[in-house]
């Protein structure tokens, strides 16, 4: 069993990346690991409502490029220093929608 301390020092942790090496893989059993605490991770009405899109081809990955935070983004900077995932999804959404 986890002690309160440890969850305490995991929730306390930010880091921010800045830069990523697109050589250096996260092994499958850790990104599945990531993805499945993202999905358990609570929503303001319990329901646990995530639902995620891994998208690993990079040619499309450049096409949607304007459409999320980072140089050139079409989308707001968040409201706060904790990025709004949902929120960059909706942006992304929209923004696909309306240039179809």
């Amino acid at each position: 069993m986890i002690d309160k301390q440890t969850v305490l020092d995991i929730c306390h942790f930010r880091h921010a990346c800045k830069e990523f090496d697109p050589a250096r893989k996260i092994p499958a059993e850790d990104f599945d690991l990531i993805l499945e605490t993202g999905r358990l991770s609570p929503s303001s009405f319990g329901y646990e409502p995530w639902q995620f899109l891994v998208i690993q081809d990079p040619a499309l990955r450049d096409k949607l490029l304007p459409v999320t935070w980072g140089p050139g983004s079409s989308c707001p900077p968040p409201a706060t220093t904790s990025p709004s995932w949902s929120a960059r999804a909706a942006c992304a959404t929209t923004a696909n929608t309306s240039a179809t």
